[in-house]
């Protein structure tokens, strides 16, 4: 009963905030019918391990970890039945999003913050624009959120727990988990080994070396993290044959960005630039965790002590990371990735709230400037999304809740064009005979199908012959995306048939334009 108590309040928590997230995923998925293309896409990856000529795990690809498209895995067959399996992706958002509430609830718990105060910091990033809608569209940062939130929290037991070696163990697991999700936990490992190696010099053991202290912290913090990667990369390895196919694959972020760099992009080889456009984001994405860091550093000068600033390098290191990959152009730069300031600021908060308990009066002016500060955050991340120029995703997501404004036709957004595809087929190719497809621009195509199984799509095994004859392969239909820079690259249509959108080859009759993509019948060859 005491145990049922003690998480009623975190109970209560999640349960409130899945019911809102739901609603929220249903209305932008489902009522708007408006989406996220990378949520699509790792939701196409996951559909494709479970439906196609040839399901199979791998189909969910080598470039991006596939934690959360597998997560899907068990949702498909029910939401296929009413003709939604891109609600996948927004469930199990809504799913963690709702969870990491409680996770942010406990670290305010354990650092004794008032309960008052408590609730209102969570209440506020829980319901702050931002966090909603990347909820909502299932975002892989949220995803993110939860693993990251159970590293933080684990991590400060430690740091407050007289040395519980268990608590590193679990913040490690927690971060290897995130690891599979997104890879910025790479640069986590490293913040959080500094963190480890400030804590251990400041509070040595006499009997024991400091390199020992260090050794046993890094080591049981870093290992499950490690191993994850290791594991990633042996995946790469054994069945593409490259351990990095992850980093330098056709489809990898290095390559995808390849055109980027070689156009006009004023960040690329420019750290004065990158680290101004940072800024920028950060200033209206998460105002409040620059004034924390300030305020921690003054708290390291007046106690003498690195621990005020700890709980900030993991945000830091993150900030850090996304200015070098911009600077790079190996980024795009999307506000999206300083969206881990928000969350840092809620944890960051209750750290410095800790160490003011003592000092009444100053705590409670710095609780009056946080949490107004919090509540103007409200407001910044939402004309922040609202600007195209800064919240160039975000924008055409939200268009339909500004007065006058509408959904988004972006073929991102609607995948009208992939829709009107699958209309397409259903009337014109009754005998489903086979439809050749490159999954890399058309996963969205897949995913809308009513029959996956028509598909001869990249991770088939057969893809490359029928690619190279369509004719001999017994190919009936080809289906080609709109070029750009990207696509000539990376598409193999266009890498085998580059003229194939403008000049197709003779065999190929064009049959209908659908605007993001054209589908063409292949003629039989001629006799003799």
């Amino acid at each position: 009963m005491r145990n049922l108590k003690r998480h009623s309040e975190n109970t209560f928590f999640f349960i409130a905030f899945l019911i809102l997230y739901l609603a929220f995923a249903y209305f932008f998925t489902v009522i708007l019918d408006t989406h996220y293309n990378d949520t699509v896409s790792r939701t196409a990856l996951g559909y494709m391990v479970i439906y196609g000529r040839y399901p199979k795990l791998a189909n969910v690809g080598f470039v991006w970890t596939p934690l959360l498209s597998l997560l899907q895995l068990p949702l498909f067959p029910l939401l296929r039945l009413f003709r939604h399996p891109d609600l996948a992706g927004p469930i199990i958002t809504a799913i963690s999003g709702a969870a990491t509430i409680p996770v942010l609830n406990s670290i305010g718990k354990d650092l004794n913050v008032n309960k008052r105060i408590r609730w209102i910091t969570i209440l506020l990033f829980g319901l702050n624009p931002t966090v909603v809608l990347y909820t909502a569209v299932g975002m892989s940062e949220t995803f993110f959120f939860l693993p990251f939130a159970l590293c933080i929290l684990y991590l400060e037991r430690w740091l407050t727990g007289k040395r519980h070696y268990t608590a590193l163990a679990v913040s490690g697991s927690a971060l290897a988990v995130a690891f599979w999700s997104r890879y910025e936990a790479i640069p986590i490992l490293f913040a959080v080994c500094i963190v480890i190696l400030l804590y251990v010099l400041e509070h040595p053991l006499p009997s024991v070396s400091l390199y020992r202290l260090s050794e046993a912290g890094i080591i049981t913090f870093a290992l499950p993290v490690i191993y994850s990667v290791f594991l990633w990369i042996f995946f790469n390895w054994t069945i593409m044959g490259d351990p990095l196919y992850w980093v330098t694959g056709e489809y990898s972020n290095t390559a995808y960005t390849t055109s980027f760099q070689s156009q006009m992009n004023p960040l690329f080889h420019n750290l004065l630039a990158s680290i101004t456009y940072a800024l920028e984001r950060i200033i209206l994405i998460s105002p409040l965790l620059i004034i924390l860091i300030i305020v921690a550093i003054i708290l390291c000068y007046q106690k003498r002590s690195w621990m005020p600033i700890s709980i900030f390098i993991p945000s830091l290191v993150m900030i850090a990371f996304h200015i070098y990959q911009t600077f790079g152009g190996v980024s795009y730069g999307w506000y999206r990735f300083y969206s881990y300031g928000l969350i840092g600021s809620v944890w960051g908060f209750f750290w410095l709230w800790h160490f003011l308990s003592d000092q009444k009066k100053y705590r409670l002016i710095f609780e009056i400037i946080s949490i107004g500060i919090m509540v103007i955050t409200c407001f910044t991340t939402t004309v922040a999304m609202l600007n195209p120029n800064i919240g160039k995703e975000e924008n055409s997501l939200i268009s339909a809740l500004v007065p006058g404004g509408s959904v988004s036709t972006d073929e991102s957004r609607s995948y009208a064009s992939a829709k009107a595809v699958n209309e397409f087929l259903r009337e014109n190719n009754k005998n489903d005979d086979l439809v050749l497809i490159d999954s890399f621009q058309g996963f969205a195509v897949i995913l809308y199908a009513d029959n996956p199984n028509i598909f001869v799509k990249t991770q088939d095994e057969d893809f490359q012959k029928a690619l190279r004859d369509p004719i001999e392969y017994g190919i009936q239909w080809v289906l080609v995306p709109k070029p750009d820079e990207s696509l000539r690259y990376s598409e193999w249509m266009y890498r085998i048939y580059p003229g194939i959108w403008e000049d197709p080859p003779s065999w190929l009759v064009m049959v209908k334009d659908f605007g993001a993509w054209r589908i063409y019948k292949v003629m039989p060859r001629e006799i003799g």
